[in-house]
């Protein structure tokens, strides 16, 4: 959290200063290939759970709209499906041919001001470009995939869309991210804690005391404030008496005498 927390300023100092692209209208700012944070401060879409993490296509040898082959699509995680590897989308003619139209790893995000666009690209035979549409819609709790293929014959671009509650700012960040609020606190962290409450225990507790039992008034209303004040001169000369007996001089060693 406190990572995402630190990206999400950053972003918003490069707003301010104008550095990023498309700056003067909202963008949704890619983290990777499974998330975007979107620069208003409205949230992060988070496509990690509509994909497989195991190497297959969630959605495989789906039927296109506009062409006659099958695609294989599967957001977030890189998939292996016949000769495509690491990708993010498959062409397959009958499962006789294969080809890759977008590497994972090569995911870029955007927003048009409706609708994040996720594309991808891959430098196969030909280049050939991959372009998902990702729709938020809340009531979608399993996404819906929907695959136009190639608009255009020839161009090698390829269409499809998503539609998932977790297109939506934060729609599934919460539930994604568990592990980041669910933090294991280690044996040192547990002893600050404690040293800090007995600390703030100590001081409320003998003020509360002082005030109210004692009538002390000023400084007296510290608790002890006789040792705390003799305190820094008790460490001056525990000091000083340590570095004189490393030094060899000083101390009882110096009030020897020979016999």
């Amino acid at each position: 959290m406190a990572a995402m927390g630190c990206f999400r300023l950053a972003v918003g100092v490069m707003l301010a200063l104008g550095v990023l692209p498309g700056s003067h209208g909202k963008q949704c700012v890619g983290i990777g290939p499974c998330m975007c944070v979107f620069d208003d401060g409205s949230g992060t879409a988070d496509m990690t759970t509509t994909g497989n993490s195991d190497g297959t296509a969630k959605y495989a040898d789906y039927t296109a709209l506009h062409d006659t082959y099958l695609y294989s699509y599967n957001p977030c995680f890189p998939f292996t499906q016949s000769t495509c590897t690491d990708a993010a989308m498959c062409q397959s003619n009958d499962g006789q041919q294969a080809w890759k139209t977008g590497d994972q790893s090569s995911a870029t995000w955007s927003y048009d001001g409706s609708n994040i666009q996720i594309y991808y690209s891959a430098n196969t035979d030909i280049m050939r470009e991959s372009f998902i549409t990702a729709i938020c819609d809340p009531t979608f709790e399993e996404p819906y995939v929907e695959i136009l293929g190639e608009e255009t014959y020839g161009t090698a671009q390829y269409y499809g869309q998503i539609t998932s509650k977790c297109a939506c700012p934060d729609g599934c960040h919460t539930s994604t991210h568990k592990m980041d609020i669910e933090v294991s606190l280690s044996g040192g962290s547990i002893l600050l804690i404690i040293f800090i409450v007995v600390i703030f225990v100590y001081l409320v507790g003998g003020v509360t005391y002082n005030r109210y039992v004692r009538h002390n008034t000023g400084r007296e209303l510290l608790p002890n404030t006789s040792f705390w004040g003799a305190l820094p001169g008790l460490v001056k000369d525990g000091f000083s008496f340590t570095v004189q007996r490393v030094r060899g001089g000083g101390g009882q060693k110096s009030s020897y005498q020979h016999i």
